[in-house]
């Protein structure tokens, strides 16, 4: 089975994405460049919309090939 994190970026620090390498992750990113990673899949998009903008964006993108599991993720997820 695989899953996939999809995370709406700005300008969030996403360190705490390192530890979730047993999941396919992509980045939609509205901010500031990020340098490639192998680690991640880095999408940039326009700012415009906010987190479900982004969301709905992949799903659109990706609608015959979604992962099994796609959970859809802020890139700050501490300040609830």
């Amino acid at each position: 089975m695989d899953k996939c994190l999809i995370i709406a970026r700005y300008n969030e620090n996403l360190e705490w994405l390192k530890k979730y390498q047993d999941f396919k992750i992509i980045i939609y990113n509205k901010g500031q460049k990020l340098k490639k990673n192998r680690l991640f899949n880095i999408i940039d998009l326009e700012n415009i919309g906010r987190e479900s903008h982004t969301w709905l964006y992949h799903i659109v993108e990706n609608y015959y090939e979604l992962n099994d599991i796609n959970i859809f993720l802020q890139g700050k997820i501490d300040d609830l």
